[in-house]
């Protein structure tokens, strides 16, 4: 029998991906399917060519002009083109623009005759509180969002609040996951009171995390990780902070397992798939009381969660963990534990394909 074809619209350009060290992390859940599965055709709208090779994938490179709404107009007249000759289409949408994509990608797979996958990782709506979107995001998003919607013959969301926020039709919970074989506990010096792993931007509440470091370098001595890259990287140059800049994907097991713990003072998520690796790593996690932390994490046993904006409160519970070692080596081992039963690659991606098989027809 002829395996099912799948066309993937990332969500951003390969080259980005891989200028980040992240392409290994895109691309595993697709190494996945084709494994286990189905032929993989990635559409890539990029201004810059990606080198790859995986039996079983293709990446088809579309020349941007790096004029946004030209790039779009591609995106759907190859959307269009190659989702004609394939099976099934299947693209992420996060916050706002990423619904433009969606949206496109639905319409363009429903005038093919063909099947559609949408991924939810976040909403416009959801940010709208933290960065005070205004009305003609609304006016922009809210359209493509319904395109999406009613072009979507199966939704995966990442968190149930999406299922309560968007009420689409055959929505299913489908979490983020982790290699539990990459990312596990192992035998480390303790470098660092805690890590953060992320975008250094505003709504991941960067100023809170410098100030809750500093009074926890104050305390003890001891820094604060800080890996990833964003506007905001200068403002994390303190003495109270060590900051790495971008790490390749494979090489932060070494910083979590380096960490007494992971800390963020993040003020808006979708899912943080940092906060699963660490815990798989075994190191409890402080973060923000936020609608997501009461899903990947298990608050009182694997995490503390303080208010959001409160650099006070983000300071003391880390130093209640750092100073506590037999806590904190009870709490990373149920971190691992629940990790494990939930957010396991195999579990993860053998429902999702399960789901895709059904939608497509393909038992």
């Amino acid at each position: 029998m002829r395996r099912p074809r799948v066309l993937v619209l990332p969500n951003d350009r390969l080259s980005i991906y891989v200028r980040q060290g992240n392409l290994s992390q895109f691309i595993e859940r697709f190494e996945y399917y084709a494994d286990n599965f189905c032929d993989v055709y990635i559409l890539n709208v990029d201004n810059a060519p990606v080198n790859y090779e995986h039996e079983g994938i293709k990446i088809i490179h579309v020349e941007a002009t790096g004029v946004k709404p030209f790039d779009l107009l591609k995106q759907v007249y190859y959307s269009f083109k190659y989702a004609r000759a394939l099976d099934v289409s299947f693209t992420r949408a996060l916050e706002g623009s990423t619904f433009i994509k969606a949206g496109l990608l639905g319409l363009a797979s429903k005038l093919a005759g063909k099947k559609f996958v949408c991924s939810i990782h976040g909403t416009y709506r959801g940010l709208t509180k933290t960065l005070g979107y205004k009305w003609y995001h609304k006016l922009l998003f809210r359209p493509f969002e319904w395109l999406a919607e009613h072009t979507a013959d199966v939704t995966f969301v990442i968190d149930p609040m999406y299922i309560d926020e968007l009420k689409w039709n055959n929505m299913h919970l489908v979490p983020n996951f982790v290699d539990a074989k990459l990312f596990a506990p192992k035998t480390a010096k303790k470098k660092w009171a805690g890590v953060y792993v992320g975008q250094l931007i505003e709504r991941k509440g960067i100023s809170y995390l410098v100030a809750a470091a500093e009074k926890i370098f104050s305390k003890t001595g001891e820094k604060i990780a800080v890996i990833g890259h964003g506007p905001l990287s200068s403002s994390v140059r303190s003495p109270a902070i060590d900051y790495l800049g971008s790490v390749a994907h494979g090489k932060l097991p070494f910083y979590y397992n380096a960490s007494k713990l992971f800390v963020t003072a993040t003020l808006h998520e979708g899912f943080a798939i940092p906060i699963v690796e660490s815990q798989a790593c075994g190191i409890p996690v402080v973060a923000t009381d936020l609608p997501p932390f009461h899903n990947n994490t298990l608050p009182g046993r694997t995490s503390i969660l303080v208010p959001a904006k409160d650099a006070n409160a983000l300071a003391d519970a880390v130093f209640s963990l750092v100073k506590n070692e037999p806590k904190r080596r009870k709490m990373g081992a149920s971190a691992r534990e629940f990790v494990l039963k939930k957010f396991s690659k195999e579990s993860v991606l053998t429902k999702e394909i399960s789901l895709i098989r059904q939608t497509v027809g393909v038992e």
